[in-house]
């Protein structure tokens, strides 16, 4: 009990995507309810996680006082908020304290974040809330202001190298791998799906490099693009996965205009835009993402309207 009295009852933990939040704060509530417990994480990691019924339950979502909410149907609904908020008044079944882990919380629709809003300001004692978000802005200010924010950051290649030892030590010599970091932006979960799929990471490729053309092409030629991409079904990832990589292409542009250049890629459409044109590009497409995450709205029609205004060739 006395562990949980040092820690805050409401934590953010905010940062890019695959960069480990839901990971670390899973092993944050494993090793706060270890029947086994030992000074640090590291340790922990030694320790075979199999040793504690009460480690071993909370990562199958099995323990019956630790809850995970996730989007149904894109959102967090109001509903999920007011049953959480039914278990979170009762007691502890076998632990000292509930704990909760609201995945991808800027999807919390408007309703369920007011609604949120109650339990951080009146929390119950014994309850520990962490927010997994990669987009933090999204969440109400006055549920910013309650809880304690923990922000993750991309790590070094040579981290990477260190801390995922086993998966990449028959990759070293991969010429590739240096491509692989820069394209997955130092997020150890990206660097590991393109690894273990190599395909994911061919998609991604394609889709980086395809941008420049897009950029540089008429209206028409853009259309023909987005006809051509929408020939076969295409699923909300795909498309995401698609924006990513152009959001990200139009980063590294905006990086080489500010002097910062990389090794692999040339980025000649730098010579043609400005950094103000390619920081609106980078918003709009922040927008158009958020539209596909929050609403139903027709992808085709909206991707034809974010061609249309995103960096338009009439220089």
């Amino acid at each position: 009990m006395s562990r949980q009295k040092r820690i805050p009852h409401a934590m953010i933990f905010s940062g890019a995507e695959s960069l480990g939040k839901k990971k670390v704060a899973l092993e944050f509530i494993k090793f706060l309810n270890c029947q086994n417990p030992v000074q640090d994480f590291q340790e922990k990691e030694k320790k075979d996680s199999q040793d504690c019924l009460f480690c071993n339950l909370i990562e199958k979502n099995q323990h019956p006082d630790f809850s995970l909410l996730v989007p149904q149907e894109k959102e967090i609904h109001i509903s999920q908020i007011r049953n959480l908020q039914k278990t979170l008044n009762l007691k502890p079944a076998i632990s000292f304290f509930r704990s909760v882990i609201i995945d991808n919380a800027e999807t919390l629709n408007w309703q369920a974040q007011n609604c949120l809003l109650k339990t951080l300001e009146e929390p119950n004692p014994g309850t520990l809330l962490l927010l997994i978000t990669s987009k933090i802005e999204i969440l109400f200010e006055t549920i910013r202001s309650r809880c304690q924010i923990l922000k993750f950051h991309p790590v070094f290649f040579e981290e990477v190298v260190e801390s995922q030892n086993e998966i990449l030590q028959n990759e070293i010599c991969n010429p590739e791998l240096e491509k692989i970091f820069l394209l997955a932006q130092g997020s150890p979960g990206k660097i590991i799906n393109f690894l273990k799929d190599p395909q994911k990471f061919s998609l991604f490729l394609n889709s980086f490099q395809q941008v420049e053309k897009l950029l540089t092409a008429n209206l028409f030629e853009r259309f023909c693009f987005s006809q051509n991409f929408f020939k076969k079904e295409i699923l909300a990832e795909d498309l995401r996965s698609f924006l990513d990589a152009f959001e990200y292409y139009l980063k590294c542009v905006f990086l080489k205009k500010m002097g910062i250049r990389n090794k692999i890629f040339d980025l000649q459409i730098a010579e043609i835009y400005s950094i103000v044109e390619i920081k609106k590009a980078i918003e709009l497409i922040e927008d158009l993402k958020n539209l596909i995450l929050k609403t139903n709205l027709n992808p085709k029609l909206a991707f034809e309207n974010f061609l249309i205004h995103v960096l338009p060739r009439n220089h």
